[in-house]
């Protein structure tokens, strides 16, 4: 429960605090803001007033600072207000002819639009400054609100690798808050050892690299909580350039993949679960045969058991990388070469390294098998000068990604067209390409068997 209530806390403080920098500080309203001009104006008004004999000549000179006060807090608008206010009065209290506006003097005159010069301008330079300084707080509220409201954890490092920023994600991920960490070494608390025990040196750290080389850093490693407990992340550390391109420090986004781990660990459990019932399941469909089989028809029994290799040897593959896909260099060089046991220097293959899924990656292997058992009894392989060619290629056809495989023998015996269609052949011609869903041909021409499949290519999961 006290984990649940601290969760719950911290989650309610993150909220709060997010809102709360969203909202910021309200701008003062339209009133509020001619009435500091105003009370600005009387208090520079009143101060004229008493220092005047000792402002002979500079009738406006506490004017200025009200001016900038107002067009600061108010904008543009109440500082002239301000300081029209205060030229008025000093027009009236202070130039002679006194409690009048007329100009007797040009001097005075020409005093009275140098004021109102410098009152516009400074209004003005003060209200663009106000604007800028609202628009800089509003993007830093917005941009502190996004990092607080993410799940990830980032930090911000200056350029000796001291943390100078972390956000709400970060606190919960390493159980720091940031006035513990702010100024501090980030790899002294959370990366300084090893899950092992072993010391980890701040110069073997890839995420001290990022800003070292000036490149971004992207990987896998272990941190520390503030409870002494590793926990594995995936990190992104990229430098940070000033205007002049200078390194000036490093932003590091970081995220737990404890789950993620877990997963893949419980992933791979079944996976060599399976293999191993699959394996056994073999094993015993193997044994069934020969019992079956027995010596009456070895053949048979040679060929079955071929057949439950090749299939072996595709799980076996598909095992090797989880099931999410196998290498169709590894399913040509697996079946033909350990598999079928043909001479891999009479075997020509050519063709990019694709990914296949679990089913294309079973069903080629098995036709393959067929192929190259045809070739050894009968075909190119069966005799010394005999070779193969297996090659593939990928078409776009339609917006659609086809896979071309060719398997075409050459330098046997003569081939003619058989009198009936083994079972190999229907398999090929029949199951593989059903299961493919596209077109697989084999033709008996005089120089050598040529198997043609053409079939659209699914992508691994």
């Amino acid at each position: 429960m006290r984990n649940g209530v601290g969760a719950g806390n911290t989650l309610a403080m993150r909220d709060a605090r997010a809102s709360a920098t969203i909202r910021g500080k309200a701008p003062l309203s339209a009133a509020a803001g001619y009435g500091l001009a105003l009370l600005f104006a009387l208090l520079a008004i009143g101060l004229r007033l008493v220092l005047d004999d000792y402002l002979s000549g500079v009738q406006f000179i506490t004017y200025f600072p009200a001016v900038i006060a107002a067009a600061y807090l108010g904008g543009v608008a109440p500082g002239l207000f301000c300081g029209v206010f205060c030229g008025l009065a000093s027009w009236f209290l202070l130039i002679p002819p006194f409690y009048s506006f007329r100009i007797v003097d040009p001097a005075h005159g020409y005093t009275i639009a140098l004021y109102a010069a410098v009152v516009a301008a400074i209004a003005l330079l003060v209200g663009r400054l106000r604007e800028i300084r609202q628009t800089l707080a509003s993007t830093e509220r917005r941009l502190n609100a996004v990092l607080d409201n993410a799940s990830v954890a980032v930090f911000l490092l200056g350029e000796e690798h001291h943390c100078t920023y972390m956000n709400a994600a970060a606190e919960t991920l390493t159980g720091y808050s940031f006035e513990e960490v702010q100024g501090r070494l980030l790899h002294d608390l959370i990366h300084h050892s090893r899950p092992d025990g072993s010391t980890y040196p701040i110069e073997d750290c890839p995420i001290g690299l990022a800003l070292g080389r000036g490149e971004r850093q992207q990987g896998e490693d272990a941190f520390i909580r503030k409870d002494g407990s590793f926990y594995p992340v995936a990190y992104t550390a990229s430098p940070i350039h000033d205007a002049q391109l200078n390194m000036v420090g490093t932003v590091l986004e970081v995220r737990d993949i404890s789950v993620e781990k877990r997963a893949e660990d419980h992933q791979r459990l079944l996976i060599n679960e399976l293999n191993h019932r699959v394996k056994n399941t073999l094993a015993i469909v193997q044994s069934v045969a020969m019992q079956t089989f027995g010596s009456t028809d070895s053949a048979a029994r040679q060929a079955f058991e071929g057949r439950l290799d090749a299939l072996a040897g595709a799980h076996n593959l598909l095992t090797e990388r989880s099931w999410e896909a196998a290498s169709l260099t590894q399913v040509v060089e697996q079946t033909l070469g350990r598999g079928c046991g043909a001479d891999p220097t009479r075997i020509e293959t050519q063709g990019p390294d694709l990914a296949l899924a679990p089913r294309t990656a079973v069903s080629i292997a098995m036709a393959l098998h067929e192929l190259c058992t045809n070739a050894m009894k009968y075909g190119a392989m069966s005799g010394p000068g005999g070779k193969v060619s297996v090659r593939w290629s990928i078409e776009e056809r339609g917006g659609e990604q086809r896979l071309r495989l060719t398997w075409e023998e050459s330098g046997g015996p003569a081939v003619g067209e058989p009198a009936r269609r083994g079972f190999g052949t229907r398999m090929i011609e029949r199951g593989l390409a059903a299961e493919l869903g596209g077109t697989a041909r084999i033709e008996f021409a005089p120089g050598g068997v040529i198997c043609r499949v053409d079939a659209p290519l699914p992508q691994p999961e």
